[in-house]
């Protein structure tokens, strides 16, 4: 499984993406369970904007 994290904002307003391939890491199967768990959990509806915060996406594709 390929997860990909993408996080916007901060001070200077930028992107950064990374990814974690699971089937090249002995932790693999953790990471799956942790991702599948963040996105089966219903985010807040009410978030008001933060200065300077971050803002976090996470995305999962199948191998």
């Amino acid at each position: 499984m390929l997860i990909l994290i993408t996080r916007t904002g901060g001070f200077a307003g930028r992107e950064r993406t990374g990814y974690a391939d699971t089937l090249c890491r002995p932790d693999g199967a953790a990471l799956e369970r942790l991702a599948e768990r963040v996105l089966s959990t219903e985010a807040p509806s009410a978030r008001h904007p933060v200065p300077d915060g971050f803002a976090y996406s996470l995305h999962l594709a199948a191998r």
